[in-house]
């Protein structure tokens, strides 16, 4: 389920302190979901940065030495119940644990990332809608 208890990963004060420092801070409580050849991303609307004009979600690999590599693959979120947003990745391979963050977008660019989350599609698992 989406829907994420806001228990589990609550305003850290690393956030605080990024955003006490002026800093564009990343959507909180993100979580994915594996689904038939995709993932859905969702996640808690940044409501501390008031000029927020989207979420970008990217995909995470790792090059030859271990760098991350973020390939961006929505920045359209859909509107759920209650204000949470998500995004269907589509055309992914079943099995395969993918990883995505997230990032707040403003006018004067995009948040550090949020926490990295993970999904695995599966043939077994419902199609997305």
């Amino acid at each position: 389920d989406l829907v994420a208890d806001p228990g589990d990963n609550e305003f850290t004060l690393t956030n605080y302190i990024w955003g006490y420092l002026g800093n564009t801070l990343p959507p909180f409580y993100v979580r994915a979901n594996g689904l038939r050849q995709a993932a859905r991303v969702g996640w808690f609307p940044n409501k501390y940065d008031d000029d927020v004009t989207g979420y970008n979600v990217y995909m995470v690999t790792k090059d030859q030495s271990g760098k991350n590599i973020y390939t961006l693959k929505k920045n359209r979120p859909h509107d759920l119940e209650e204000g949470h947003k998500h995004v269907d990745i589509l055309d992914l391979e079943n099995d395969v644990m993918y990883t995505f963050v997230v990032r707040t977008v403003t006018s004067g660019g995009e948040s550090g990332d949020s926490y990295e989350v993970t999904a695995t599609p599966g043939a077994n698992l419902p199609p997305p809608p």
